[in-house]
Formats: structure tokens, sequence, C-alpha cells
């Protein structure tokens, strides 16, 4: 992937003018002159910028983390203790659009060994893509991009797997919460046990209760990332209770987290 400066800047909250004085000073950086007269930068200039900062973040001196030469920055960042080889070669995949080797792997797990292989390693690389967000490997664009490839990539699968059913368990994630996935899983492990399910991911709170009004769902499972206030969990809940005898079942990385300080606080 290719970045203006105005790209680098925003990524890494570093005014334009800051980045210029280093490259000019420093020249860790390489850009490449496009035929329109911009300077572009590579994901290795990202991924050196950010480390940069972080580390001047620490309290070392700039002239202290860029003595070394850019190669072995690259090798630092790269063959630190955070990733094995492996997911370096996969974490490289997805900061350049390569997905296809992803998707050998899939299906060679599935085939190989099962189902149950074949979600284990789909699990594995949501929480990848995850941690390699976190820690500057790649862009918010490269991940929304991958897992929006991932989404596709499972509802494929399940439309060559499953028959249709009239479904009896909803399943969604929080109203305003963009992270589908592990909905989306729990949706294929619940077609996986013969349960008739619906996946319908995000939607707003009114066309939520308007599907779960005019269909005979005796479950929905609410999927959860980003917390929310209890109190507006539970009005949600009382909301869908009120069509009747329906199981509200909650999930995920930020319900637990919300479920764990509500028990502190009880």
């Amino acid at each position: 992937m290719k970045y203006l400066i105005k790209d680098l800047a925003n990524i890494s909250e570093l005014h334009p003018d800051r980045i210029r004085k280093w490259q000019e000073r420093f020249h860790f950086l390489r850009p490449e002159l496009g035929k329109n007269g911009y300077y572009y930068y590579s994901n290795e200039d990202l991924k050196i910028l950010l480390y940069v900062k972080n580390e001047i973040l620490k309290g070392k001196k700039i002239n202290e983390v860029v003595s070394k030469p850019r190669e072995e920055i690259l090798k630092e960042i790269y063959y630190s203790n955070e990733f094995s080889k492996e997911e370096l070669n996969i974490i490289e995949a997805i900061s350049n659009f390569k997905y296809i080797d992803i998707e050998k792997r899939l299906i060679s797990l599935y085939k190989k060994q099962g189902f149950y292989a074949w979600l284990k390693e789909i699990h594995r690389l949501i929480i990848l893509t995850g941690k390699a967000w976190e820690k500057n490997f790649i862009t918010i664009s490269d991940e929304h991009s991958f897992s929006n490839w991932l989404k596709a990539n499972i509802l494929t699968y399940v439309v060559r797997n499953f028959p249709s059913t009239k479904p009896i368990w909803l399943v969604c994630t929080f109203p305003g919460d963009p992270h589908e996935l592990g909905a989306l899983l729990h949706y294929v492990k619940l077609l996986k046990f013969k349960v008739p399910a619906r996946y319908v991911g995000n939607l707003p709170k009114e066309e939520l209760l308007k599907e779960i009004k005019m269909n005979n769902y005796r479950v929905v499972s609410i999927s959860i990332v980003l917390p929310k206030k209890w109190s507006v969990v539970k009005n949600l809940k009382a909301q869908i209770e009120k069509f009747g005898s329906i199981k509200v079942l909650f999930g995920g990385y930020g319900y637990k987290l919300l479920k764990n300080k509500q028990n502190q606080k009880e």
C-alpha cells in the first residue's frame, strides 16, 4: 500500500512538517516520486515511522533510535518477540492484500482436518489481525479490508454447506457495533449443530427490533465488542423481551469486560 505524507500524518498523529524534518535529517524513510509529482511512502516507511514515534514516547532520543541502518530497524520490528515467523508472513500478506495464500491454507485445513480446525484457524486470524493493528504492524485500513474479506469467505462457506431453513435463532451484533466476525463465527457453529439460525450482522436498533417483532425467534444472540453501559444493555434486553418468550443472550469481548465490571460493583 502507498501513502502520501498526509496519510502518514493522519495515521501516526505526527505533523507533516515533523515527518519531513526527520526525513531530511535522518533519511530513514524512502519515499518514491510518482508521475504526478507527489512522494509516496510504503508500508515499511509507515512501520518505521510508527516505531520511531513509539520509541521516542518511551523516552529515547531520536538520534539513538535512528542510529541503526534502515534494514536493521526493519529487522528489529519484524523479528521482535511479538510474532512468530509464520505470523509475520501472514501479517505481510494482509498488509499487501495477498489473501490467496491465506485462503489456500484455510481450504487445506478444512480438507485435511475438518470443520473445527478451519474454524480455529479463522479465530486465530481474527486475534492475530487485531494484535498486528495494536502493535502498528498493519493499518486500520488493512485490518478492515482483511476483516471484510474474511467475512465474505465465511459467508461463502455457509452458502455452500448449509441449506436454507426457517430460522428460530437470530444472531447479530449490538446496534452500532461494527465488529461482526465474532457473531459470524457463533452463527456458523449454530448451523454446524443443525440449529436453524439467521445472521443479520450490525443493524440499527429500530431495524433489529422490527426484525424480531416480525419473526418467531426463540433465541437472540447479540455480540458486543465495544463495551457499553450496563443500563444500555439491560434496556435493549427488556425491549426484546416485550415481544414474547424470547431468550436473549449476550456474548463477546466487550460483554465479558462489562460483566466483570458489573460483578465487581455487586
